[in-house]
């Protein structure tokens, strides 16, 4: 009995995590941007489709490069843009729950973790 419910847990735990997607709307959790990841021609990028502190890179790559790692579910590979370097930086992304992700990036000996939450759309009007 105690290896039925050992197997029932760690299946739903692999079907959690695999459900992941990274297509779609996401939500800075800290500052005001969103960005729209999509599959173009099998390649995932994220595009920022609303920046209130910088609205100049509206329409800009952010992620690129991105795939899955293998043998790891729910973890990707990519590139993202970091503005303080200037370039773009390696970054691995790993999903939390079903709407939420991390960045993890590492530029030097400093390195730092955003997390992003899912939305359904970007809101209209007035900076945020």
């Amino acid at each position: 009995m105690k290896r039925v419910a050992l197997l029932t847990a760690l299946w739903l735990m692999a079907s959690t995590a695999s459900a992941f997607e990274l297509e779609g709307l996401w939500k800075n959790a800290e500052d005001p941007l969103w960005i729209k990841i999509t599959n173009t021609e099998g390649e995932l990028i994220g595009t920022i489709v609303r920046n209130d502190k910088r609205a100049e890179t509206v329409g800009r790559v952010m992620l690129k490069n991105v795939s899955p790692k293998a043998g790891e579910t729910g973890t990707y590979a990519g590139q993202v843009f970091v503005v303080r370097a200037g370039e773009f930086k390696r970054v691995a992304i790993s999903a939390i729950d079903s709407n939420t992700m991390e960045f993890k990036v590492k530029v030097g000996f400093i390195s730092g973790r955003v997390n992003w939450s899912r939305v359904e759309e970007v809101p209209e009007g007035e900076p945020v």
